[in-house]
């Protein structure tokens, strides 16, 4: 059996402010989990410099546009990336619930479900939402946000966890660190700027 890779994964979300101090050289991949700023995002990307690039999915504040040059989009997308002659597969799932009827990065939930449906299995797969109803959800703030919550989980999210089994999930969307195993998945809540090491 091979060794486990170990990478060094730096995830951006949520806010353009949140900086910590990630210096360290090298990082592997740079993942943008959306309501990010493009120009500050590429600015981030560049100066981190991840040696086997970085990817990105939109969240719900974010414009509806390609994302800057130096950062793949991997919106309902697959990828496979050649890591020290290992292929490491990117997944990624983009927005948040539907909560009002315009808007960009926005799905209902059998939208999402559909889509996940037909998305490859990956490796690591990388979200703005989380999944449902594993304590990742932000609390509402009101008896009326309850039914509509900006915040519920993606219940596609879910069955991909169950049916494609990926070995780590990071998402933005819920202002949170906390980490969840999920099944066979480990599920990171990020907020900001954090750098993570995950063994693969």
């Amino acid at each position: 059996m091979e060794n486990p890779l170990l990478l060094r994964v730096v995830t951006l979300c949520d806010v353009d402010h949140r900086i910590s101090d990630i210096t360290a050289s090298p990082v592997d991949f740079v993942f943008c989990l959306g309501d990010l700023e493009d120009v500050w995002m590429a600015n981030r990307v560049e100066a981190l410099n991840p040696r086997y690039g970085a990817y990105g999915i939109r969240g719900n504040h974010d414009v509806n546009a390609p994302f800057p040059s130096n950062i793949e989009d991997l919106n309902f997308m697959n990828k496979a990336v050649v890591v020290d002659g290992r292929r490491v597969r990117l997944a990624g799932v983009p927005g948040s619930w539907r909560y009002k009827p315009y808007g960009r990065w926005l799905f209902y939930q059998d939208e999402v479900s559909e889509m996940t449906d037909a998305m490859e299995a990956a490796d690591i797969l990388i979200s703005h939402n989380c999944p449902a109803n594993i304590g990742h959800e932000r609390p509402c703030e009101s008896l009326a946000e309850d039914t509509f919550s900006v915040h519920q989980g993606f219940l596609g999210i879910n069955d991909y966890i169950s049916a494609k089994k990926p070995q780590f999930l990071f998402h933005g969307h819920q202002h949170l660190h906390k980490t969840t195993q999920i099944q066979e998945t480990v599920v990171i809540g990020c907020y900001g700027e954090t750098l993570h090491e995950i063994p693969l």
